[in-house]
């Protein structure tokens, strides 16, 4: 499985990009926007026929996506879901397994990189208990307990993402460590 999220400025492109890639293969793919308005606003933008594969937040929320397996799932917007929609997102996916997710999203908050970086570390290690993160995240500095919730199930810190920081200086910026990309 690959995890692929890319953060680009807003009005960037991300949403057509994203429907770009669904329409490349319709009936293995789906599209996961944060709201139901959103969902509408790509379904009528794009002249999509149907919801066919095109699901929200709270569509994942309410179970409608648990019996279904695709290859590719496409997010729209990340970062804006809520914490409870990042956390059924991560249960979904390590549940399915799809072949690919791509996310395309514009940052919302300034997380420090040692903070992605240790939860990514940790979750590494199966069964792992949270209380076991906050203990080690006390000994690195400060962070709140809802941010550290929140990261321990985002596709950001998951073992196998890849983290993309495209900036309207340079499209595609490429620095890190062990998959994840951001700009220093």
């Amino acid at each position: 499985m690959k995890i692929i999220t890319h953060i680009q400025p807003r009005q960037s492109g991300k949403t057509t990009t994203l429907v770009s890639r669904y329409l490349e293969d319709l009936n293995n793919s789906a599209i996961l926007t944060f709201s139901q308005r959103s969902k509408k606003d790509i379904r009528e933008r794009f002249s999509l026929t149907s919801n066919r594969h095109l699901y929200s937040a709270s569509d994942l929320l309410n179970g409608r996506l648990l019996a279904t397996r695709f290859r590719s799932i496409f997010i729209d917007d990340y970062l804006q879901f809520t914490q409870e929609a990042k956390k059924r997102l991560n249960e979904y996916i390590e549940t399915v397994h799809p072949e690919v997710v791509v996310s395309y999203t514009s940052s919302t908050e300034s997380t420090p990189l040692w903070a992605y970086l240790l939860i990514r570390e940790i979750r590494e290690i199966p069964g792992v208990p949270l209380s076991n993160m906050i203990q080690k995240m006390k000994k690195e500095g400060s962070f709140g307990l809802e941010q550290l919730k929140e990261l321990s199930y985002s596709l950001l810190t998951h073992p196998q993402s890849k983290i993309i920081l495209h900036t309207e200086e340079a499209p595609l910026t490429n620095y890190g460590i062990d998959g994840i990309f951001f700009e220093l």
